[in-house]
């Protein structure tokens, strides 16, 4: 067990990085409660005699009880599991600072990156190591199964939102295994070689969260590098590794709702301006985005009246239909065109 208060520089610090085969990386903002549920699962997990593991907690900068939840959670452990983890806070606000925190203090050839809200199975990574010796992934990951906590009441929520982030929910419309041509694996839920991330470079602090500042995109920007270095059968999804997910009641109002939908808009704006090879060949063409924008607009106002209507007829609460909305993705793809057309103009690109 260690812990460790210093700020990390997101370079190697010297470690023999090849002791561990695994290194689990837990960043953490402020969630001392949901993190206990993390970490107790995570105690859990087979010792399996084939392959190492390591856990790393990293705090990023919390103000809550986080430090104090970890200590004790730590007393817990029998003394032979207690070498395997360690805790360390990062003063440096963001996502990525944290994520960059972990790959420098931790020393296996393998990362894997766990959000703190993620409950794993006993054989969670057993099934990881299987995965990684069956199809030789630069990087791999795979899919969330939502899970409520006991404070929500589900009723109340919108058939959009429960599709989204019900008890099914997942990163993408299937579960079918497959290489991925696209950035396509959740942050929460995904392992990276390490001789990789050394060559791609870690991740870019201008994506992701920042404190309480809502931010996304940390690791969609990291697999747009793979894949520009390793375009063919580098990414890999695999249903297998399939975790729990769960959802904090503070994502699911209205108005957190509607934030992360304009949020996720921005995002993929400014991952097509980073990364011109996200958009497609003619998303530059001003006339085309402006068209797309208004045409969008329509479909969007139409889709709204419907909802109200239904939601009239059938007497359901006014919140019903605005959930309806966000989470149809039409919002967010009208929003992500405006983002796309300012960009545009303010740049002065035809």
């Amino acid at each position: 067990m260690k812990i460790s208060d210093k700020s990390g520089s997101n370079t190697h610090n010297g470690k023999d990085h090849m002791t561990t085969m695994f290194s689990i990386i837990i960043c953490t903002y402020n969630r001392s409660d949901i993190l206990s549920i993390c970490i107790n699962s995570i105690a859990r997990l087979n010792k399996n005699q084939t392959f190492d593991y390591e856990i790393l907690i990293i705090d990023n900068n919390s103000k809550d009880a986080t430090q104090k939840t970890v200590q004790d959670f730590f007393l817990t452990l029998p003394s032979i599991q207690r070498n395997k983890w360690s805790y360390h806070l990062e003063k440096l606000q963001g996502l990525s600072n944290a994520r960059n925190r972990g790959v420098s203090e931790s020393r296996g050839n393998w990362l894997v990156f766990l959000d703190d809200e993620c409950d794993v199975d006993a054989d969670w990574l057993d099934r990881l190591y299987c995965v990684i010796g069956h199809k030789s992934p630069v990087m791999v990951g795979g899919p969330y199964r939502g899970k409520y906590l006991p404070e929500i009441d589900k009723r109340h929520y919108a058939k959009g939102f429960l599709e989204k982030y019900g008890d099914s929910y997942h990163i993408r419309d299937d579960w079918q295994e497959r290489w991925l041509s696209k950035p396509g694996l959740s942050g929460g839920n995904m392992a990276i070689r390490r001789d990789l991330l050394k060559k791609v470079g870690t991740f870019d602090p201008n994506f992701g969260m920042s404190g309480s500042k809502t931010r996304y995109g940390e690791e969609t920007e990291l697999q747009l590098r793979i894949l520009a270095l390793c375009p063919n059968n580098s990414i890999y999804f695999s249903p297998d590794l399939e975790l729990i997910h769960y959802i904090r009641p503070e994502k699911t109002g209205l108005l957190a709702s509607l934030q992360s939908c304009i949020q996720r808009a921005k995002n993929v704006a400014n991952l097509q301006r980073s990364h011109p090879q996200y958009a497609s060949s003619s998303s530059n063409l001003l006339l085309l985005k402006l068209w797309i924008l208004v045409r969008r607009s329509f479909e969007l106002i139409i889709f709204v009246a419907v909802q109200f209507l239904k939601a009239g007829v059938k007497r359901a609460p006014i919140s019903r239909p605005c959930y309806e909305v966000i989470y149809s993705g039409k919002l967010q793809a009208l929003v992500q065109v405006a983002f796309s057309v300012v960009d545009i103009i303010r740049h002065n690109r035809p």
